[in-house]
């Protein structure tokens, strides 16, 4: 091997070694933007934190002059809620159902081999597989 060959894969060593340096900075410098933005974003959301509580106590004391049942209030909400959340949770079972290879109308499932066709030898027509 000669002394050419050498000094060629010598200066492809430096060549991907200051590629590598460039890339190292490069995301050292991406890692302080990112460490501010993390340090900007916990700061707001303390600011937010602080209004928030000092907003609650304001209306804690506009709905006690008012004469409202606050807690009262925010119980029924929280029903309404877990109501609300139950019926969604409910009509994405029966979509869920009807794509996952089981006959909305009839209730039978797909055959094992998963050919669109039905315990009793009928094709689904709710899955679209042709």
């Amino acid at each position: 091997m000669g002394l050419g060959s050498k000094a060629k894969a010598l200066q492809t060593l430096a060549d991907r070694a200051e590629q590598l340096y460039a890339q190292l900075m490069d995301v050292r410098e991406r890692l302080a933007r990112i460490e501010d933005d993390i340090d900007d974003s916990s700061d707001r959301v303390v600011r937010i934190e602080q209004e928030l509580e000092e907003q609650r106590v304001i209306l804690d004391a506009l709905a006690e002059d008012a004469g409202l049942d606050v807690d009262r209030r925010i119980a029924e909400a929280s029903i309404t809620d877990a109501e609300s959340g139950e019926d969604e949770a409910d009509e994405t079972t029966v979509s869920e159902a009807g794509s996952d290879g089981a006959d909305a109308t009839t209730g039978d499932a797909e055959s094992a081999d998963g050919d669109g066709d039905s315990a009793d030898g009928s094709v689904d027509a709710t899955t679209g597989d042709e």
